[in-house]
Formats: C-alpha cells, sequence, structure tokens
C-alpha cells in the first residue's frame, strides 16, 4: 500500500492577549495499491490554544471528507469537535485528545449516519540521543443512526474499539526521520461481523517537508 500525505498551517497569537494563540490547518491523505485509489481524504481543523496550568488546552472543531474510489457507498463527511491538553513530564511530554462528531454519508450507505467518540492519551520521551519513545492508548466509539442491515439482526451497528502503539522515532538529518512502530488493537461489536482483532509491526522513513 502507497501513501501520501500532507499539510498546511497558519498560526496567530489574538491581541490584547499574546497568550491566546489560533491556528488552521488543511490536509490531504491518499492511498492505493497497484494504481488503484483506496482513499482520498481532505481535512480541515480551526482551533484556539490557551495556557491552563503551565500546560496547553487547545479546542475547536474540524471537518473531513474522504472517498473511496473502489467502494463508493462509503464515502462521507464528518464534522465534530475536539479538544486537547498538553502537559510537560519529567524529561517528555504527555498529550490527551478528545473527538466528537457526526459522520454523514454522501450516498446510501449501510448504517447511514454515524456517530463517533474517541479518547487517547500519548506520552513522549526523548531517547538515545535523538531518538524519541512514543506511547500511546487510543479508546474509540461508534453506532449507526440505523439499522444496519435485515441480515445482520436489523439493528443498528456499535462498534467499541482499544487500541495500544508504541513508536521509536529517530532523527537522521532535520526533516528525516526513521521510525519503527508496533500497535495492537481489539474491536467489538454488537454484530458478529465486525468483531476484530489486529497486530501491527511496521518500519519506515519519514519525511517532512
Amino acid at each position: 500500500t502507497r501513501q501520501v500525505q500532507g499539510f498546511l498551517g497558519l498560526c496567530g497569537r489574538l491581541s490584547p492577549d499574546p497568550a491566546l494563540q489560533w491556528a488552521l490547518w488543511g490536509g490531504f491523505q491518499h492511498a492505493s495499491l497497484g494504481g488503484q485509489g483506496l482513499l482520498d481524504a481532505n481535512r480541515y481543523l480551526a482551533t484556539l490554544e490557551v495556557p491552563l496550568a503551565g500546560c496547553k488546552a487547545r479546542g475547536g472543531g474540524e471537518i473531513e471528507r474522504r472517498r473511496y474510489p473502489i467502494e463508493p457507498a462509503l464515502d462521507g463527511r464528518y464534522r465534530g469537535v475536539l479538544a486537547s491538553l498538553g502537559c510537560p513530564t519529567r524529561g517528555g511530554q504527555l498529550f490527551l485528545t478528545a473527538r466528537h462528531g457526526t459522520d454523514r454519508p454522501e450516498g446510501i450507505r449501510a448504517g447511514g449516519e454515524q456517530t463517533r467518540s474517541d479518547l487517547g492519551a500519548t506520552l513522549q520521551l526523548p531517547i538515545f540521543g535523538k531518538g524519541r519513545l512514543d506511547m500511546s492508548l487510543n479508546l474509540s466509539r461508534q453506532r449507526d443512526q440505523r439499522a444496519y442491515s435485515v441480515l445482520l439482526g436489523d439493528i443498528p451497528r456499535r462498534i467499541k474499539r482499544n487500541g495500544i502503539a508504541l513508536e521509536y522515532v529517530h532523527e537522521i538529518r532535520p526533516g528525516q526521520e526513521w521510525l519503527m512502530r508496533t500497535e495492537a488493537w481489539a474491536q467489538s461489536s454488537n454484530i458478529d461481523l465486525f468483531r476484530l482483532r489486529n497486530n501491527t509491526l511496521l518500519a519506515g522513513l519519514r519525511q517532512r517537508f
């Protein structure tokens, strides 16, 4: 699978209080396999950051549009709110995040509109000079508005996903990083078809422009 991502951001400070900082972000993601497009996504965020007891708190809204060229029935638009808190720890950083929103299909999609909620925690620690170790925990909940399928009980689908990840990043030169990542997640659902487990190990080179 080939993936290409890009982001562009603008930020500034609000007067008369220079501690308040605003930011606007836009990004895209493209995934393909053997020349066949799998996913095209565009995401836009607007946030406001404020200092809070030695930490940085951020809140705002986001919009995302996703297209699946080989499965157009999955196309959708997500709108939601987000909040995060970043705090220094002993030599590292702790980040807490929360998202909640609604994913509306652009066509006829099984289950119809979806409500999504996500919670995450990441601890970043410097290690081995230019290296960094990231430890993450993520919890996700999803609920369909309508029954998913008559063949699968004719009930709205509910999904719970819990995941953990460990990533080591080492800076080769400014803007270029070598990384190794392992992650595992388990997904439960009131519909047996969507009960899944996954374990992944990957290594690669990340270039920032």
